[in-house]
């Protein structure tokens, strides 16, 4: 397991969402290992994000203004047809809205991925559990969001001044709000550092919430949720075939490498 099957998916998914050519999923790809190789140094990652990944969105933007495409099924044309207040988007706003749909859409859903195939083969008798009750595998990748989650901590602005916990956050105060370490707070969560295949109630904020609620949650989980069901369907045993390499990255981990040896039937028969 390596970016040849999670970074493949989420690439090819994106490409999809954005109708985007088959070739643009390769495109896609070789943009994220530009991203990879600045070994999120903070200046090099921005110069590369609002750089090569805007000069790409870009020619996408262009591409759509001239010859737009359905709104309601193409989210370039729908965002370059939205007003707000009876005024326009700039192409500006909509390249810098693509730009955060590739940039998030991309490394969180890979990195996600491969740490539930990863926990399918680690965790005692969960694959098992998972082939004979695949209803149940929403009910894991939430599971398995709230416990690896690949983006830890984000940014937020103090709205009004908040009193929290005996302190007070001042209006407009820069808040690193660490989404990992809530997941595993025990006043929300009964055995928080645990796999909890049939936790009742997982009100993990991996997404975010309110108005800042990640709008690529539902593809996440529709990749996750089918990546899964095809792989549990179509072999008999998942286990690890080599040590993981973690990728510890400016805001959250991964894995750069977690091989994984998929077993058929036919495979045991042999």
């Amino acid at each position: 397991m390596n970016p040849t099957l999670c970074r493949h998916v989420s690439a090819q998914a994106l490409a999809a969402l954005l109708n985007l050519p088959e070739e643009a999923a390769r495109e896609l790809l070789d943009h994220w290992q530009i991203v990879l190789d600045t070994e999120y140094d903070v200046e090099k990652f921005n110069d590369v994000m609002f750089g090569v990944s805007a000069q790409y969105a870009g020619v996408v933007v262009a591409q759509r203004r001239a010859a737009p495409l359905d709104p309601d099924d193409d989210m370039i044309s729908g965002t370059l047809a939205t007003e707000i207040n009876g005024t326009e988007l700039t192409d500006d706003q909509v390249i810098k809205n693509a730009i955060a749909t590739i940039a998030a859409g991309h490394f969180t859903t890979a990195e996600t991925l491969g740490s539930a195939i990863h926990r399918v083969a680690t965790v005692p008798g969960l694959q098992e559990t998972l082939r004979s009750r695949p209803d149940l595998i929403p009910t894991a990748v939430e599971e398995m969001i709230s416990l690896a989650l690949p983006l830890h901590e984000v940014g937020w602005m103090a709205a009004p001044d908040v009193e929290l916990h005996g302190r007070t956050i001042a209006r407009s105060c820069l808040v690193g709000l660490n989404f990992a370490a809530a997941n595993r707070d025990p006043e929300a969560f009964d055995n928080p550092d645990e796999f909890v295949l049939d936790r009742s109630q997982n009100r993990h904020p991996g997404f975010g919430q309110g108005v800042h609620k990640c709008v690529g949650a539902p593809l996440a989980r529709l990749e996750m949720r089918v990546v899964l069901e095809e792989i549990l369907a179509r072999t008999t045993s998942t286990e690890l075939a080599g040590e993981p390499q973690n990728d510890v990255g400016l805001l959250g981990r991964g894995f750069e490498r977690a091989p994984v040896r998929l077993r058929s039937a036919a495979d045991h028969d042999n």
